[in-house]
C-alpha cells in the first residue's frame, strides 16, 4: 500500500469534497462511480484512504432515504381488475405485491420511530445548548456594553479633545488672519486720508484757479465790450479773428506732449502750463494778425484784438479750470467712497478679531477642561479656590454639552429682552398718556379763555346797547319836556349807528389783529431761516478753520517739493504766495456776511416786538364812552 505525501493528499482532499457526492446513489451508479475513479488518476490515493477509513463507505447513507422507497412491481391491471377475477398468477402478482408494500412500511414506521426518538434526543440537546449559549452570551454581551461604553466615553472625550484643539487652531489661525487684513485695512485707510487731504488741497487750489477766472472772465468781457463801443470795426474782420483764435485754441502738434506732462505734474501745475501755452499761441496769433492788417499801437482795432484776445484767454482759462475742478472733485469723491469702504471694512474686521478672540480664549478653556478631565484632575485646584468649596469644587463635577449650556444662557437673554421690550412699550404709553393729557389741559385752558373772551365780548355788547337805551330814554324824556317831536326820531338812530359803528371796529381790528398774526408768523420764520443760515455759516467758518491748518501743512510741502523742480518754480512761488490772502478774504467775506446776517435779525426782532406791541387789544376806551351812572 502506497502512502501518498501530505501535499498531493490535501490537493485531493480538497478536490473531492468540492465534487458533489455519488456514493449514496443505486447499484447502477457505482460503476459510473468507479469509472470515473479510475479516469481521475489524481484522487485515488486519497479515495481509497477515505473507503478504508470509514469501512467502506465514504459518505453516509442518508436516513431519509428508507422513507422515500417505493413498491417497484406495481402494474397497471392492478387497479382495473377485481381481486375476485384475478387470475392465479395475478394474485401471486398482486400478493407479492401487497407483500412488498407491507414490508416497506413496516420499515418506513420503524425508521419514523427510531428518527423521532433521536430527533427529541437532539432537541433536548439543542435546547441545552442553547440556553448555556444563551446565558454565556448574555454575560458576554454584559461585558462587551462595559468596555464598549468605556471605548467610546474614551473615544468621545479623545474626539471632544481633538474637536476642541482643532477649534482652537483654526480660531487662532483666523485671529492672526484677522490681525492681518486689519492692519492691511488701517494701512489702507491711512494711505487714503493722506489722498484726501492731498485731493483736497488740489481741489482748494482749483476752486482759488476757477474763482478767479471767473471774475477775470467778467472783466475782459466788460472791456471786449467796451472796445466793441468804442469803435466800428467790419463783420469780415471779426470773423477772421474769431476764426484765428479758435484755430488757436485747439493746438493739434503738442496734445500728445501735453497729455505725457500732464502724468507726471499735479493739477494746478498742469492748468497754469496750459493756460500759459494758451496765452503764447494767441499772442502769436494776435501778433500775426496785426502784421496782416498794419495795425497800429493806437486805434479802436488794436483795443479790440486785445480786448478780444483777453476775453478768449479768460473763457479758455474759465473752462480748463471748471473742467479740472470737477476732475479733482471726482476724484475726491472716489477718495472718500474708498475711504469709507476701507473704515467699515475695518469697522467689521474688528468685531470678527473680537469675536474670534472670544472664541479662541472658549476653545483653550474647552481644551484645559478636557485635558483635565482626561487626567482625572478635575477637582485639583489651587488652594486659595479649593478653600472656598462650592462652587468652585467640580470634584464630583459633570460634562454638560456646549449647546443646552448654549441654549440656556438664549432663553435667558430672550426673558431680559422681552423685559426689556415690555417696559419700554409701558414708558411709551405713559409717555402717550401724559402727552394726552397735557394736550387735554391745554385744550381745557383754551376753551375757557375763548369762552371768557366771549362772555367780554358780549357783555360789551350788551353794555353798549343798555347805554344806547338809556340815553335814548333821557333824550326822549327831555323833548317832551321842550315839546320838541324831530331829536325824538333822530337820536335813537344815531345811538344805534355808533353801536353798529363800534361792532364794525371791533370786527375791523379782529381782522387786523389775525393778519399781524400772520405776519408776525411770518416774521419769525424768516427769523428762523435766518438763525438757521447764521447756524450754517458758522459752521461753514468752523470747516475752512478748521481746513485752513490743512492747507498750510500741504502748502509747505508743496513749497518743499517745488525747491526741487527747477522747472516751474516761478509758478510755485506765485501761487503760494497768494493762497494766504486769498484764504484772509474768504475769512473777511464770512465775517461779513455773518455782520450783515445779525443786523439783519436784530431788525426783524425789533420789527416783530412792534408788531407784537400793535397787535394786542386792550378795551381801554371803552368805559370812558359809557355815561356816567347818577
Amino acid at each position: 500500500m502506497s502512502v501518498p505525501c501530505i501535499r498531493d493528499a490535501v490537493r485531493d482532499l480538497n478536490s473531492a469534497l468540492s465534487k458533489p457526492s455519488t456514493s449514496g446513489a443505486l447499484g447502477g451508479d457505482h460503476g459510473t462511480a468507479s469509472s470515473a475513479r479510475e479516469s481521475n488518476p489524481t484522487d485515488s490515493g486519497a479515495r481509497r484512504a477515505l473507503d478504508k477509513m470509514m469501512g467502506g463507505k465514504l459518505h453516509a447513507e442518508n436516513a431519509f432515504a428508507a422513507l422515500e422507497i417505493k413498491a417497484d412491481k406495481w402494474e397497471a391491471w392492478m387497479d382495473t381488475v377485481a381481486p375476485e377475477a384475478m387470475t392465479d398468477a395475478q394474485a401471486a402478482k398482486f400478493s407479492a405485491y401487497q407483500e412488498q408494500l407491507r414490508t416497506i412500511k413496516e420499515k418506513q414506521e420503524t425508521m419514523r420511530t427510531k428518527l423521532q426518538g433521536e430527533l427529541k434526543k437532539m432537541r433536548n440537546e439543542l435546547t441545552t445548548t442553547a440556553a448555556q449559549l444563551r446565558g454565556d452570551l448574555q454575560s458576554l454581551t454584559e461585558w462587551k456594553r462595559v468596555y464598549e461604553e468605556e471605548l467610546l466615553l474614551n473615544g468621545l472625550a479623545s474626539a471632544r479633545l481633538t474637536d476642541s484643539i482643532s477649534q482652537e487652531s483654526t480660531w487662532r489661525r483666523t485671529g492672526e488672519e484677522l490681525r492681518l487684513r486689519l492692519e492691511a485695512s488701517r494701512a489702507n485707510i491711512q494711505d487714503a486720508n493722506r489722498e484726501v487731504q492731498k485731493q483736497q488741497c488740489s481741489c482748494w487750489l482749483l476752486e482759488d484757479e476757477r474763482t478767479s477766472a471767473q471774475h477775470e472772465q467778467k472783466d475782459k468781457a466788460v472791456a471786449l465790450t467796451a472796445a466793441l463801443g468804442a469803435g466800428h470795426v467790419s463783420s469780415e474782420v471779426l470773423a477772421v479773428l474769431n476764426k484765428r483764435l479758435d484755430d488757436a485754441l485747439t493746438p493739434q502738434d503738442t496734445q500728445g506732449h501735453g497729455n505725457s506732462v500732464a502724468t507726471r505734474e499735479e493739477p494746478e501745475q498742469a492748468l497754469r502750463r496750459e493756460c500759459a501755452a494758451l496765452g503764447c499761441r494767441l499772442d502769436t496769433v494776435v501778433g500775426s494778425l496785426k502784421a496782416e492788417l498794419g495795425i497800429g499801437p493806437e486805434g479802436p482795432l488794436f483795443k479790440l484784438l486785445e480786448a478780444t484776445r483777453d476775453t478768449v484767454y479768460a473763457q479758455r482759462r474759465l473752462v480748463l479750470a471748471s473742467e479740472a475742478a470737477d476732475a479733482e472733485q471726482q476724484k475726491l469723491a472716489c477718495i472718500k467712497t474708498r475711504l469709507e469702504l476701507s473704515q467699515k471694512e475695518e469697522a467689521s474686521l474688528r468685531l470678527q478679531l473680537e469675536a474670534s478672540l472670544n472664541a479662541f480664549e472658549e476653545a483653550q478653556r474647552d481644551v484645559d477642561l478636557l485635558l483635565r478631565v482626561k487626567k482625572g484632575i478635575v477637582g485639583d485646584l489651587p488652594s486659595p479656590v479649593a478653600a472656598l468649596r462650592e462652587p468652585f469644587d467640580f470634584s464630583d463635577a459633570c460634562l454638560v454639552s456646549q449647546g443646552a449650556v448654549d441654549g440656556y444662557k438664549q432663553d435667558i437673554i430672550a426673558s431680559g429682552r422681552q423685559k426689556l421690550r415690555i417696559l419700554q412699550a409701558i414708558k411709551a404709553l405713559r409717555q402717550q398718556v401724559e402727552a394726552i393729557q397735557w394736550r387735554t389741559r391745554l385744550l381745557e385752558l383754551e376753551a375757557k379763555d375763548v369762552s371768557e373772551r366771549t362772555k367780554d365780548i358780549h357783555l360789551l355788547r350788551i353794555t353798549r346797547r343798555g347805554d344806547a337805551s338809556n340815553s335814548c330814554s333821557v333824550v326822549a324824556s327831555k323833548q317832551r319836556e321842550y315839546g320838541g317831536h324831530h331829536w325824538v326820531s333822530q337820536l335813537p338812530t344815531e345811538s344805534l349807528k355808533d353801536g353798529q359803528e363800534a361792532e364794525a371796529q371791533l370786527e375791523g381790528l379782529e381782522e387786523a389783529r389775525a393778519e399781524l398774526e400772520k405776519k408776525s408768523a411770518a416774521v419769525m420764520a424768516e427769523i428762523k431761516q435766518r438763525e438757521m443760515a447764521i447756524e450754517r455759516t458758522e459752521r461753514q467758518l468752523e470747516r475752512v478753520n478748521q481746513n485752513r491748518s490743512y492747507k498750510q501743512r500741504v502748502v509747505v510741502l508743496r513749497r518743499a517739493q517745488e525747491k526741487q523742480s527747477n522747472k516751474y518754480a516761478a509758478s510755485r512761488n506765485a501761487s503760494s504766495a497768494w493762497e494766504p490772502a486769498d484764504e484772509i478774504r474768504m475769512v473777511s467775506q464770512m465775517q461779513t456776511r455773518l455782520r450783515k446776517n445779525t443786523e439783519l435779525i436784530n431788525s426783524l426782532s425789533e420789527e416783530l416786538n412792534m408788531l407784537r406791541e400793535r397787535s394786542v387789544i386792550f378795551f381801554q376806551d371803552v368805559p370812558e364812552a359809557r355815561p356816567a351812572k347818577h
